[in-house]
């Protein structure tokens, strides 16, 4: 990674797609790699990184039940802590997904991580947890068997949460500080809609 600035969300901490310190290499090879770390299980989650944190997840576990959050020092690549939680929702998903999907995000004081299981978790930045919540013991309807890849982002202080599936769809404005809703979104239309 050679991100010299935050980059606290899914596209970026603006939610822009772009780095405002400098542009990625034009071709990519084995010189751009500033290190490598292996990941336990499965994750299709993009790193996000702040100060000199870079932090990740990933499922592990034959039916990816064991929700895992990871920090890596992001020059020197050493892992700082991995955390991992047993999921309260479903996990099955499509055999191209997995329960990992979407991207953490940060509020520079705070890690929010997002898992297909509908579990919600809120670390400090050294892995203390200071919340975590099943969203379907909330909402027993919002589990599907496809995955979500939806990821949560940070929106003028508040943690916006986009739950898909066919029968319950919503969008939630989550307090960050106690995890709980501020706000709920629910008059969508019902249909398939997925990753």
């Amino acid at each position: 990674m050679l991100q010299a600035e935050d980059w606290r969300q899914f596209r970026g901490t603006f939610a822009s797609g772009l780095a405002v310190e400098s542009l990625p290499p034009t071709q990519l090879s084995e010189n751009h790699i500033q290190w490598k770390a292996s990941l336990p299980g499965r994750g299709l989650s993009s790193p996000i990184i702040v100060g000199d944190r870079l932090f990740l997840s990933a499922a592990e576990g034959a039916d990816q039940s064991k929700l895992v959050v990871m920090c890596f020092h992001a020059v020197s690549g050493e892992r700082l802590w991995k955390k991992t939680f047993l999921a309260t929702g479903r996990t099955m998903c499509h055999e191209k997904t997995c329960v990992a999907a979407p991207t953490p995000v940060s509020d520079g004081e705070s890690l929010y991580i997002l898992f297909s299981s509908n579990d919600l978790i809120c670390l400090d930045l050294k892995g203390q947890l200071r919340w975590l919540r099943g969203i379907t013991v909330d909402y027993p309807n919002v589990s599907n068997s496809l995955g979500m890849a939806s990821s949560p982002v940070w929106v003028d202080g508040v943690l916006v949460v986009q739950v898909e599936n066919d029968s319950q769809s919503m969008a939630l404005g989550v307090d960050p500080r106690t995890g709980k809703n501020l706000w709920k979104l629910d008059d969508r239309p019902k249909g398939a809609n997925w990753t």
